[in-house]
């Protein structure tokens, strides 16, 4: 595996920028939905539109960003490819390298002090399970940027 070492503290600066939003927006934009449908109800327009999408950046997210660009499982045509990209960029999850580079480092450090957004290294107990499930869902992409060391494949 190639090592990288980038050292640029705007490119760091940036990526936790993206990765705030990336973090942020979907959770305050899940609270104002909440709000939406407990104080004015779910029409079944607002279902009809939102459970086919749901289902597609999911798709876009568990073959494509996962199982295509993460693991190279298949090797689809040029639109297919562009497709799940779209699809899961819509997820709000980050950009595609991003995304797929900490999770081909999870992969490689899998529930280790390195891997990216493992809940399972701060200790023992509910404490600790709290303290883990906060840091592999939010913190882990504020606290954890590409522009340390690496020892990973990102081609």
């Amino acid at each position: 595996m190639a090592k990288i070492l980038i050292d640029n503290p705007v490119l760091a600066r940036s990526q936790q920028r993206v990765a705030l939003m990336t973090v942020t927006v979907p959770m305050l934009g899940a609270a104002a939905a909440l709000y939406w449908a407990l104080t004015r109800g779910i029409s079944v327009t607002t279902v009809a539109v939102c459970v086919p999408l749901y289902l597609l950046t999911t798709a876009g997210l568990t073959v494509g960003f996962h199982r295509l660009f993460t693991h190279k499982s298949f090797k689809p045509n040029v639109p297919v490819k562009a497709v799940l990209a779209i699809l899961g960029m819509m997820a709000a999850q980050g950009p595609l390298l991003f995304w797929v580079a900490s999770h081909r480092r999870h992969h490689a450090f899998s529930d280790t002090r390195d891997d990216c957004h493992s809940p399972c290294t701060h200790g023992a107990g509910l404490s600790g399970t709290i303290r883990g499930l906060w840091h592999a869902h939010f913190w882990a992409y504020l606290s954890w940027d590409f522009t340390r060391e690496q020892s990973i494949s990102l081609a």
